[in-house]
């Protein structure tokens, strides 16, 4: 036993628990003291087998978090009113509405406070999928026209480092300014948000000179530049009385429409005398309010407007703590809805009849030969080489079980450990190339519709050829939907395949496919597989 460690090369792995490392360590040379490396604190949570033999286990299982299409077409950004109850800094709350599933922020740019924000917004965000969708500039003509165009140029080059529009509200209401020196005025932003490569999106605001997009569409046209854009919102367009009328609103703007605005709201707030008031029933979280405001993202689709969209927060600082939360969870059911839906099953027919969604049959790598012959070769080899193939077929079943551990209890970091940082990716079109941290920012988005997963398989076959190596897992998943019906609940079986290579941090999963899955929905309930990320 003395040289059981120098050949199992046991510093070369990080696959056992430090606990069974150190009990080999013992046996080989209980004097000298360990050299072997930390493993992973990931793995801590997987107490391996402690003795070799017992390599076959059964293991839960794997499934790759699945994603609908419609909800990549409608990313939703949110206004920062009220992010100082998410976070004590910018970074923290930048990450806090990361982690809820939002795509990015909105931050008003007034003010040379307003730039040092978003700087730290910047900052914080860096490269990531989370941006920055736009600056909100309310140029109040009341100032001196000199200093707001010296504030604009600072503001859009602010802009410009994140390629986020400049979002304006043209605002008069002292009645300072000629229309045609409002016209000019935002020509000229126009020609320089153009020129520093950032569109200029005008905002309709309830109370100023233009109140409505229709209001706006004969100004856009006096500019006359090519890179001026609308937004269409919700809660201003229902003040003035058009909450009836948002297809035929979209319509008008189609070659036009940004950064359209959403929020919860009451249905008889047009034309409220009141401001205070109007305003705290007309801006709502997505869960409040008798308006459907799903109307939006209706009259969004009829005109295949498919860009992000911002979730209105003005005026909700003492609003439930969790209205983030929870119009996040609103706006996805929103957002699937726009689907045609699949066929239903019923309570007595759905365990008779075959699914209604297409099934991939098709052959896995997995075939007799690759089966048996890994087997007879390692019979052969030598003692060094036995105990190397068991150590590296331990740690990428380990990877089996920590895949489907991290999916169905939400640890996404623990589940980033196990791929590498880009790696391809099997949807119903084929492999495409995909970075780690957007299929888990994806995930995020995805697992909140359930309330939770319960996944369950076992390894088919493991080839190992080097540092490389393939593996066929069986796969028999269910997701039950938050509703607690059972009969809303989706069951996921075939097998997933892996592709793993060796890292300096040991197996890493390198390619990932699905193959003979069937899906059996018994509701309504939208389930995308193909779109898995």
């Amino acid at each position: 036993m003395g040289h059981l460690k120098e050949n199992m090369k046991i510093g070369k792995r990080t696959i056992f628990t430090t606990e069974f490392t150190e009990e080999r360590r013992k046996m080989s040379n209980p004097n000298q003291k360990s050299s072997v490396p930390p493993c992973p604190p990931w793995l801590n949570t997987f107490p391996l087998m402690k003795r070799i033999p017992l390599i076959a286990l059964t293991f839960f299982a794997l499934t790759s978090s699945c994603f609908s299409a419609s909800q990549t077409d409608y990313p939703l950004s949110s206004f920062d009113f009220d992010f100082a109850r998410l976070g004590e800094d910018e970074a923290s709350q930048v990450k806090a509405v990361q982690s809820i599933g939002y795509a990015g922020l909105v931050q008003p740019v007034d003010s040379p406070k307003h730039l040092e924000k978003l700087k730290r917004y910047q900052e914080a965000i860096g490269d990531g999928p989370f941006k920055v969708t736009a600056g909100l500039f309310t140029v109040n003509f009341s100032r001196d026209l000199a200093a707001l165009n010296a504030h604009l140029d600072k503001v859009i080059q602010a802009l410009k480092k994140s390629n986020a529009p400049l979002w304006l509200i043209p605002r008069d209401r002292k009645n300072v300014m000629k229309r045609e020196q409002i016209v000019e005025f935002v020509r000229s932003a126009a020609e320089k948000t153009k020129a520093s490569g950032i569109e200029l999106v005008l905002y309709p605001h309830y109370g100023d000179k233009m109140e409505t997009v229709e209001e706006m569409i004969p100004f856009l046209k006096e500019v006359q530049n090519g890179n001026v854009y609308i937004s269409l919102h919700l809660c201003h367009e229902l003040r003035a009385g058009n909450g009836d009328r948002l297809d035929e609103i979209a319509a008008k703007i189609k070659p036009w429409l940004r950064l359209p605005s959403i929020n919860g709201a009451e249905k008889d707030v047009a034309n409220d005398d009141h401001e205070a008031e109007g305003w705290k029933r007309a801006i709502q979280p997505l869960t409040l309010g008798d308006y459907d405001s799903s109307q939006l993202l209706k009259a969004l689709k009829s005109v295949d407007f498919k860009g992000p969209v911002v979730l209105h927060t003005f005026g909700l600082q003492t609003a439930s703590a969790d209205h983030h939360h929870t119009s996040f969870k609103k706006y996805q059911g929103m957002v699937a809805a726009l689907e045609p839906k699949r066929p239903s099953w019923k309570r007595s027919d759905a365990r008779f009849e075959q699914p209604q969604v297409p099934n991939q049959s098709e052959a896995s790598r997995m075939t007799p030969e690759s089966w048996r012959k890994p087997r007879q070769e390692i019979r052969s080899a030598s003692l060094e080489e036995k105990i190397d193939y068991l150590l590296d077929r331990a740690e990428i079943e380990d990877i089996i079980t920590a895949y489907s551990y991290s999916v169905d209890t939400r640890d996404y970091p623990l589940h980033g450990e196990l791929f590498k940082e880009a790696f391809p990716l099997r949807n119903r079109d084929g492999f495409r190339d995909i970075k780690n941290q957007d299929r888990l920012d994806r995930m995020k988005i995805f697992f909140t519709r359930f309330s939770s997963t319960q996944h369950l398989a076992f390894p088919l076959v493991i080839q190992i050829e080097g540092d490389t190596a393939y593996a066929t897992a069986s796969l028999h998943a269910r997701h039950y939907d938050e509703n607690g019906d059972p009969v809303d609940n989706t069951l996921l079986f075939g097998q997933y395949e892996f592709w793993f290579e060796r890292t300096a941090e040991g197996w890493k999963v390198s390619k990932l496919a699905q193959v003979n899955r069937t899906q059996i929905n018994t509701s309504e309930a939208r389930f995308v597989e193909e779109d898995a990320p």
